[in-house]
């Protein structure tokens, strides 16, 4: 329902929404722990067989075996550093939301752990979005601030080499664990950040049609940009 209004609504196509899985199942060739380390061409996700209309097999994340861990400490140090945790809550039902295209738990979220690590957004390089569909990562990247309502498309169809957009490959080619994935999302920010040496990475995560957000802003403090 939501796809289909925000078709609706911004001209969406179901060709330029296959853009989407096809760019995170490239980036997962490269990673080594991703259950899907084969390309998706746009064509391939446009033709894949039918779910819910408009959204395809394609688009949608599987649910995986795997695990994931994490140490947080005070006392021992690490190159990278948790700047914000933040979780926040909308209504569970849809027909109760103003905007069916918009998620507001995410929106606020991104607020609250923006004023936390007292960062601005654009200073940001990678992000690992909960694409449980295609069509939830258009629109977290427009409730993040990273592109204007309706336009969270034009990241996928002209990638920015300095700003990653799922490197791991995302929920849909990386694997959805559930609930492992928070805690994989996470990991793979820290192990992108000391990979690039840049300095902030931020993980997004949300259940219950976006009734629930939390984001986690993590900090490579061995960048040569860290003042920590």
């Amino acid at each position: 329902l939501i796809a289909s209004r925000y078709m609706h609504e911004y001209g969406l196509t179901r060709e330029q929404l296959s853009c989407v899985s096809s760019l995170h199942h490239a980036q997962a060739m490269d990673n080594p722990n991703a259950q899907f380390r084969s390309p998706a061409m746009p064509d391939q996700v446009s033709a894949s067989p039918l779910v819910a209309d408009p959204l395809r097999l394609l688009d949608c994340s599987p649910i995986s075996d795997g695990a994931a861990a994490c140490i947080l400490s005070t006392e021992h140090k690490s190159p990278l550093r948790l700047a914000a945790s933040q979780i926040t809550t909308d209504t569970t039902s849809i027909t109760g939301r103003t905007n069916l295209t918009s998620f507001a738990a995410t929106r606020e979220a991104m607020e609250h752990a923006l004023t936390e690590a007292a960062i601005e957004r654009s200073d940001i390089s990678t992000v690992e979005l909960h694409d449980c569909f295609s069509i939830a990562a258009v629109i977290s990247l427009e409730d993040l601030g990273f592109a204007e309502p309706g336009r969270g498309i034009e990241l996928y169809q002209h990638p920015d080499p300095a700003f990653g957009i799922n490197r791991s490959g995302g929920l849909k080619a990386c694997g959805h664990p559930v609930g492992a994935t928070g805690i994989k999302q996470v990991v793979e920010i820290g192990k992108q950040l000391l990979q690039s040496k840049k300095q902030w990475g931020l993980a997004q995560n949300f259940g219950g049609i976006g009734a629930t957000c939390c984001i986690h802003i993590i900090e490579n403090l061995s960048s040569t940009h860290s003042h920590v």
